[in-house]
């Protein structure tokens, strides 16, 4: 909103750089994750305080939308694929309980600090997004493959190997597929009743 002041010079100040306002003066700044659809203002007059009853005033709307192409290329793939990494264990001996163990915990720790990169540059809404819900999903089902690991860890120490190996080997397919079957559910949740929420 600009508001001019009597001698109708219009004036628009800038945050300093230093407060990280994310206002640029450069004449080619845009938004990397963001498109911008339409500006347009509506001249009015406002109500002014002592002896000036009314001021004109331009009120500036913004239409931005978001890039798909943006959060599907640098947010959720790399969440899908860090996942998908956790489920290697389930190609791992399960007799090999050390070297299963550190696969998903080290993922549990990239997706909490890609977690913390991605929050850092969005706003911060009171409801759950879609986004919140995929990183929700994502951990999840690393937890799984951490609750996999030492349910058959156990067995294997019960002297239960077949129990252990079976287990181990549905995993295989069975966590993939409920993954899988948990973002066709996410999806028209988010995206039937609220798209703009993403």
């Amino acid at each position: 909103m600009l508001e001019p002041f009597l001698d109708r010079k219009f004036t628009l100040i800038f945050a300093p750089e230093d407060l990280g306002s994310g206002v640029s003066r450069e004449a080619d700044a845009g938004l990397a994750p963001s498109s911008v659809q339409d500006l347009f203002y509506i001249p009015m007059m406002t109500a002014a305080y002592g002896i000036v009853p009314q001021i004109p005033q331009a009120r500036f709307s913004l239409v931005v939308t978001r890039r798909s192409g943006f959060y599907i290329w640098k947010v959720f793939l790399p969440m899908i694929v860090m996942t998908m990494v956790a489920w290697s264990v389930f190609w791992v001996d399960s007799k090999e309980f050390d070297w299963q163990m550190k696969i998903p915990i080290v993922v549990m720790l990239a997706l909490v600090a890609f977690e913390f990169a991605v929050s850092r540059d969005l706003p911060r809404v009171p409801y759950v997004t879609f986004l919140d819900a995929i990183f929700l999903t994502c951990f999840m089902y690393v937890f799984v493959c951490i609750v996999e690991i030492v349910a058959v860890h156990a067995m294997v120490r019960w002297e239960m190997h077949p129990l252990a190996d079976r287990i181990h080997w549905h995993a295989r397919w069975v966590v993939p597929v409920a993954l899988v079957l948990t973002l066709l559910i996410l999806i028209p949740i988010f995206f039937h009743s609220s798209p703009e929420e993403l």
